[in-house]
């Protein structure tokens, strides 16, 4: 019964956040949504923002994080959140080990979350098939080593003695594609003012930059560590988006973007996208599933495979995919 009334009340926040700040519902304060509350038709007693903290066990920046997440996620991640004291095993010197042996496995001087789960789901089963002395290795996931961090997998890195991760391009090499702190940074030197999620997008069109959300992590998080580094250097740090009156028009070029950056390819034709599907198809061994996750693996390693979100835009996204690269694939053995 806690864990139902907990989802209830994840989703009064949203909506309630909602009316507070309709523009950057994730970083309403305590006293706003207060205020918001009797707005909501559904969620009008709910209680005060710092009591819910207080029932949730959570910061309330943590909460507004958590609320704004998929629905689908909200029981695992609350439960994780609240059971986090259990995690006592999950010390510094542990997460440095994990990350490091995942570093030597892979002869590299930086490892990404995929690379990470990759290799780590590797290494659990070479030890699950040990005769003797198998199943007692326990290394944390990416998502538990995320949360002991604070959700910032380069400190990981860090605790490690890694090398930061390389620029990001379609997969993290290639074509250099500045993180969400660089865009904010950019947008704030050239107005002035604090972008919201919705209004990056316009940003970054506008002026040609080839930007893509760093996936798993909140836009809150991004946010964040944005604020951290002005911090860090001694700089002002704008307390969130201007009133919807006062922002400036972000659809106009103001030459943000760096030299040499260029658009990624918006893969909206279905046959550039299927070469690469099949070629993940054909490493697969023959007792393998094929998974959208398995593939987003695979094409981490390959320099100019797409993302397995491209496929979304396409009608049946994925699915339809791999059906219309297996059927090429059939084709080709008659």
């Amino acid at each position: 019964m806690l864990r139902l009334d907990a989802l209830m009340l994840l989703r009064g926040v949203r909506e309630v956040a909602s009316h507070a700040d309709p523009e950057n519902p994730v970083q309403v304060s305590q006293r706003r949504f207060d205020q918001a509350r009797p707005v909501s038709q559904s969620f009008a007693s709910l209680p005060r923002a710092q009591r819910i903290a207080e029932r949730l066990r959570m910061s309330w920046r943590d909460v507004l994080a958590l609320a704004h997440a998929p629905e689908r996620t909200h029981a695992h991640r609350l439960g994780r959140a609240q059971t986090e004291p259990a995690h006592d095993w999950l010390t510094r010197d542990l997460i440095a080990f994990a990350v490091r042996l995942v570093a030597l496995r892979l002869e590299a001087r930086s490892v990404g979350p995929i690379q990470y789960r990759t290799e780590r789901a590797k290494l659990l089963r070479e030890d699950y098939a040990a005769y003797l002395h198998g199943r007692q290795l326990r290394l944390p996931s990416e998502d538990q080593i995320r949360v002991a961090m604070d959700g910032d997998w380069d400190a990981a890195l860090a605790l490690a003695e890694l090398a930061p991760r390389p620029p990001r391009g379609d997969q993290g090499r290639g074509k250099y594609a500045p993180t969400t702190a660089e865009v904010l940074e950019r947008a704030y030197e050239a107005h002035g003012t604090e972008l919201t999620s919705k209004e990056i997008w316009t940003f970054v069109k506008a002026n040609g930059i080839p930007y893509g959300r760093e996936r798993g992590r909140l836009w809150s998080e991004c946010v964040s560590e944005w604020k951290q580094q002005r911090a860090a250097r001694g700089m002002d740090v704008p307390a969130g988006p201007p009133p919807l009156d006062e922002r400036p028009d972000y659809s106009q070029l103001v030459g943000a973007a760096m030299a040499g950056e260029q658009r990624r390819r918006n893969w909206s034709n279905v046959e550039d996208c299927l070469p690469f599907i099949m070629a993940y198809l054909t490493q697969l061994p023959s007792s393998a599933r094929s998974t959208k996750r398995g593939y987003q693996a695979w094409a981490y390693t390959k320099a100019d495979a797409p993302h397995p979100s491209a496929f979304d835009q396409h009608d049946g996204g994925w699915g339809r995919l791999r059906a219309l690269a297996q059927a090429r694939m059939l084709e080709s053995e008659d």
